[in-house]
Formats: C-alpha cells, sequence, structure tokens
C-alpha cells in the first residue's frame, strides 16, 4: 500500500468513526480507487488520481460537531 493510500484510509475510517460520511460524498480520482478496490481492478476504472480528496457535502451542513482530522 502506498503512502497516500494508508493516509486516504485512515481519514475514511476517522470520517466514518465520528459519523461524519453520511454528509458526505466522495468524489474525483479517489472514488476511482475505491472503485478500482471494490470490483477487482478492472482495466476499464481508470486509475489516476490527484492528491486531493474532492467531497460533494450535502446541503443545509448538517454535521453534529466539528471535527479537526489533523489531531488525529
Amino acid at each position: 500500500m502506498e503512502k497516500g493510500d494508508k493516509l486516504f484510509y485512515d481519514i475514511i475510517k476517522i470520517l466514518h468513526k465520528e459519523n461524519v460520511l453520511e454528509q458526505l460524498m466522495l468524489t474525483g480520482g479517489w472514488c476511482q480507487r475505491l472503485y478500482r478496490h471494490c470490483y477487482n481492478n478492472p482495466l476499464e476504472i481508470s486509475a489516476l488520481r490527484t492528491a486531493d480528496v474532492d467531497f460533494i457535502i450535502r446541503r443545509p451542513i448538517r454535521f453534529e460537531k466539528k471535527l479537526n482530522i489533523a489531531e488525529y
């Protein structure tokens, strides 16, 4: 597992633990990374991705508490 992959999965685990993922939708290149993992790495799904993680945030925002990922 690449260093960036571990950081990504660690962040996803934190967001899940804090019940934040219910308010977000993962988009962009990291979304493809998860699809490749879930669907046994098919060639039809591009492996290209950027370093940043993109989320669509539900409106109105309904986060129950503030979360500082850097504190983890």
